[in-house]
């Protein structure tokens, strides 16, 4: 196999910024960004023109991720095998498609749970398990900043959409402002694909990652498998929840709702800071200790809310930002470094689920922790005790490599004309 990967990181940005171009604007409008970050703006009006109630629409979603987190280690195993431009361009198809629905849907509750979730899953590959192999597979001296800026397209979209298409519902209504939305998607997603095409990656033969030498489910028997996914599960469980519930633990406390926003608006930037940063960190110091840092740092800012409530809001929320913000990129980071790029959507998919469960119950969980104590603070200790059990599970794990940080998978042969 020849060689195509430059040795320096100016070297591979010049080759391979397409692919991380590509990579980001995909991200920015796929099923993680813009679907997430523009459904509360639909909330109020689906409950006043159909009559579905918050709880309902919830639940369906909570459904979803809890089915996108079934269904990540197969599809990660779909990429491995068959690349993921195709099935990158089947989910914005699906993507748009669900957005054209929803500009069409009657008041029947199944009909809407059906076929969102049945169109879900078929937009895996224009989230971060799809769009970060070919990344990985495209950077190694700069691949913890290249992850960090195309998970950051999600985080863009998050402080991007919502005023956007909140204007977009008040001037056009809010079916309308849907069908905008699918002819965005299916505008955006072949620059996407187009871009992910050009010079497309391949990788160089090297010296295998720790794991990549496992054979079939093996390494779902090892301690490294179940420290990680323990450990990121952790992680969500402790913080996304307070993505939700930050503003109300505020108003609570009495601070005015419009105040609380603002410092609300924190998180968004500190998940950009996060995402960047830690993606330049990591190019250069082992990631289980930068995992490390960033979660003790993330406790203490939730220990600051338990003890001194609204006045270290700020803070809080900065801390909270961070974590969420790091947590995607250290996934495919550590993935593609423990176990390379042969089984990489495989074994994303499965590390990548063990956060959407997370993800998905933290809010429901601290919501009961809160209605049963009368009190965010039960929670906000119990989060800061899980942060630091996850901090204590990375920084005890082992080595990449201890003879190469820039050690290289095998992996198998790609036809560079179909795969990415």
């Amino acid at each position: 196999m020849s060689e195509v990967r430059p040795q320096s990181a100016a070297g591979e940005l010049k080759r391979h910024w397409p692919t991380l171009a590509g990579a980001t604007l995909g991200a920015a409008f796929g099923t993680a960004a813009l679907p997430f970050y523009t459904a509360g703006l639909f909330i109020t009006h689906l409950q006043s023109d159909l009559g579905w109630t918050r709880s309902q629409l919830t639940a369906i979603g909570l459904a979803t991720t809890l089915l996108l987190a079934v269904c990540a280690p197969f599809g990660g195993a779909l990429f491995d095998r068959y690349g993921v431009r195709g099935p990158a361009a089947i989910g914005f198809i699906a993507l748009a498609g669900n957005f054209l629905f929803m500009s069409q849907v009657g008041d029947s509750l199944l009909i809407y749970a059906v076929v969102h979730l049945a169109l879900a899953p078929l937009s895996l590959a224009t989230g971060p398990i799809g769009l970060t192999r070919p990344v990985n597979m495209a950077f190694d001296r700069m691949r913890g900043l290249a992850l960090g800026i195309t998970i950051g397209g999600i985080g863009a979209m998050a402080a991007i959409a919502p005023p956007i298409v909140g204007e977009l519902i008040e001037s056009q209504g809010w079916r309308a402002s849907y069908r905008t939305l699918a002819w965005v998607v299916l505008l955006v997603g072949p620059l996407s694909l187009a871009l992910l095409s050009w010079r497309p990656p391949t990788l160089k033969e090297g010296r295998p990652a720790p794991m990549a030498s496992q054979s079939g489910g093996g390494f779902l028997r090892t301690w490294l498998f179940w420290r990680l996914a323990l450990a990121f599960t952790l992680v969500a469980l402790s913080v996304a929840g307070f993505v939700t519930h930050f503003v109300p633990m505020l108003t609570d406390e009495g601070m005015p709702p419009l105040q609380a926003a603002r410092i609300a608006g924190l998180l968004g930037v500190a998940v950009l800071i996060g995402r960047l940063g830690v993606g330049y960190v990591v190019d250069h110091v082992f990631a289980p200790l930068v995992a490390a840092g960033v979660m003790l740092l993330t406790a203490a800012g939730l220990v600051m809310l338990a003890v001194g409530g609204p006045a270290f809001a700020a803070p809080g929320a900065l801390a909270v930002g961070l974590a969420m913000g790091a947590e995607v990129d250290l996934i495919a980071y550590m993935t593609a470094r423990y176990y390379g790029m042969a089984r990489y959507g495989r074994m994303y998919g499965l590390l990548y689920g063990a956060f959407l469960i997370g993800t998905g119950s933290s809010p429901y969980i601290i919501a009961l922790i809160q209605e049963r104590a009368g009190s965010y603070t039960p929670a906000l200790w119990l989060s800061a005790g899980m942060l630091t059990a996850s901090a204590l599970l990375f920084v005890t794990a082992p080595r990449f490599d201890a003879r190469s940080s820039q050690a290289k998978s095998v992996a198998p042969p790609e036809p560079a004309a179909t795969r990415t």
